[in-house]
């Protein structure tokens, strides 16, 4: 049997601009400047330009997410589990299955329990 391959990721730098400009504040602490947009799915794992993979965090929120900060992870689990179902729905969908979102929210520090 083959590798399945990926899907291209999609592209869409429109939204990202529409996105970008609808961003009034950070979706974790509130922070209304040097906002970035963070792919969830990330983009280097085929993490697609779509609404349902975005969050909006604060310039400091996201380089600690991307340095690998175990409480930055664990607050954007925990935000996307509780105030983003939307999130929850795309990765699942997007890495396969239920089994594959649990297994996300475990690497950001998020169990069952919590």
């Amino acid at each position: 049997m083959q590798d399945q391959k990926r899907k291209p990721r999609i592209k869409d730098t429109a939204l990202l601009r529409l996105l970008k400009f609808e961003s009034l504040e950070c979706e974790i602490t509130g922070e209304t400047f040097n906002l970035h947009l963070h792919h969830c799915v990330l983009k280097s794992q085929s993490g697609d330009d779509v609404r349902e993979n975005i969050v909006c965090l604060s310039e400091g929120l996201h380089t600690d997410y991307h340095h690998g900060d175990l409480a930055t992870r664990l607050a954007v689990a925990t935000h996307i589990k509780t105030e983003r179902p939307d999130i929850s729905e795309y990765i699942a969908r997007k890495l396969g299955s239920q089994d594959a979102l649990i297994e996300w929210y475990a690497k950001h520090g998020l169990t069952r329990k919590a």
